[in-house]
């Protein structure tokens, strides 16, 4: 299984979190392929490092690292049957979240994040943290 980094665990591993780099540490034991993150994490974490301003060529390196997973039009297949399926139980989710979950579930890999919203994703391999 291949784990992929949401924003939030990706902005805790490059400021050295104590708490979430021994979580990691410890996840990478398990399942020791190379992290992955999905085009949404890539975006965010790069607004990030523009508004940041220092040591912007060394967090640029640090988000290169991570192999990036793309849109496919089954990416676009899920998340639309996963918006209509979560809409018909009332339940409203990001579109940022359901892409995430989309590019997710079409990869058969697993979400490592801290936000919890992800919970209602029954679809969705995940680990909160």
């Amino acid at each position: 299984m291949i784990l992929v980094y949401d924003t939030n665990i990706l902005i805790d591993l490059s400021r050295n979190v104590p708490e979430t780099t021994r979580i990691i540490q410890s996840l990478q034991k398990q399942y020791p392929a190379p992290a992955h993150i999905t085009i949404v994490t890539y975006t965010e974490f790069l607004i990030g490092i523009i508004e940041r301003r220092r040591n912007q060529q060394q967090l640029l390196d640090f988000l290169a690292s991570f192999p990036l997973i793309n849109t496919t039009r089954i990416t676009g297949n899920v998340m639309a049957a996963l918006t209509y399926s979560y809409a018909r139980k009332g339940k409203i989710l990001s579109y940022a979240d359901l892409l995430i979950a989309s590019l997710i579930i079409e990869n058969e890999m697993m979400l490592v994040t801290k936000d919890a919203d992800f919970n209602h994703i029954e679809e969705l391999k995940k680990i909160v943290v």
